[in-house]
């Protein structure tokens, strides 16, 4: 953990702003973007926590709502997430450096589910999660002061650097970058003017059933992973999570529908929402795509990335094939 505090000030930390005095292990946990992340910290009485690890640049007023809103949902609702642990001061986070920062969470037992395990039921649990989160989220945004909160999809400076993004793929023969470029000239200007139209609010931004938890006993469905959450129009978490569930297989029209029921249960979509929702998917999957090439180094990398070849053929089928996919389906109810 030598990358941003040493083995010493890492126990250090746990002990004199959490009391951690019983530290029996702690061990990293999978996932996170960079290595030695997340932690596992077990104490006596079979308690346990995990702990995060993560370089953050932006306002970190902004990491605190995004922390407090956890928190609002697991006290508040009832939501099945993890709770932010405060320290013995009551903060919910402690700044290591200037970039790095930690805070500690619940630990949720469970597993990411399995391609079997993605069946009606369990899309049924994620339509409703993602239509409850939106629900909270329009009622915790009117308890706290906007100025917490950072826009950062969908912004003029967001539009440049997803085109900057483009040049960072030029050694990726495997890719058509005009043919994305054209993508993004495209959805850019289909949004153009009808943004701030769209209902605002606090998004999961990576709503996916790899950041959910499945329990072994009762099949109880957790979400997890809010470290992309941020302030944007609604509509892009619903679309984020469909591009998602279309690129890890979940896209036949039973199970996309039964999702969209079980959100429109909750949420009914407005006419802007519905009309903008197939270009808003075309665009998060494209730039998920641009982001994910960016940082592939070879064509032997990318050519087995079962990820990107699923981004890209939906990529071609959303734009040629089935623009207005999820708005028919939306249509027909």
């Amino acid at each position: 953990m030598d990358f941003a505090v040493s083995k010493f000030e890492f126990y250090d930390i746990l002990q004199t702003e959490y009391g951690f005095d019983d530290i029996i292990s702690v061990n990293t946990l999978p996932g996170g973007y960079i290595e030695e992340e997340t932690w596992l910290v077990c104490l006596k009485l079979n308690r346990k926590y995990v702990v995060k690890i993560i370089d953050y640049r932006f306002n970190i007023d902004h990491l605190k709502t995004i922390l407090n809103f956890q928190n609002y949902l697991y006290s508040n609702l009832n939501y099945p997430c993890s709770l932010i642990v405060s320290t013995l001061s009551s903060k919910l986070v402690v700044q290591i450096d200037n970039d790095h920062y930690l805070f500690i969470q619940t630990f949720l037992d469970g597993h990411v589910p399995s391609l079997i395990e993605l069946d009606e039921s369990y899309l049924m649990k994620m339509g409703t999660l993602l239509g409850q989160w939106r629900l909270a989220s329009r009622t915790f945004m009117s308890i706290i002061p906007s100025t917490n909160i950072e826009k950062r999809e969908l912004t003029d400076q967001w539009w440049i650097e997803q085109f900057d993004r483009l040049s960072l793929c030029k050694h990726l023969e495997e890719i058509n970058i005009d043919y994305l470029r054209l993508i993004l000239f495209e959805c850019r200007e289909r949004l153009n003017g009808k943004i701030d139209q769209l209902e605002q609010g606090l998004i999961h931004n990576d709503f996916q059933p790899s950041n959910t938890l499945c329990t072994n006993d009762d099949r109880q469905v957790y979400v997890i992973d809010f470290g992309e959450a941020c302030y944007a129009p609604l509509i892009v978490d619903l679309a984020t999570t469909l591009f998602l569930l279309l690129t890890n297989g979940i896209d036949d029209d039973k199970r996309l529908n039964i999702f969209l029921v079980s959100y429109q249960n909750l949420i009914r979509l407005d006419r802007h929402e519905i009309e903008l929702l197939d270009i808003v998917v075309r665009l998060k999957l494209t730039t998920n795509f641009i982001g994910d090439c960016a940082n592939v180094k070879s064509k032997e990398e990318y050519d087995h990335s079962s990820w990107l070849q699923s981004c890209s053929k939906w990529i071609d089928i959303l734009h040629q094939e089935k623009r207005n996919l999820f708005q028919t389906m939306l249509c027909n109810k």
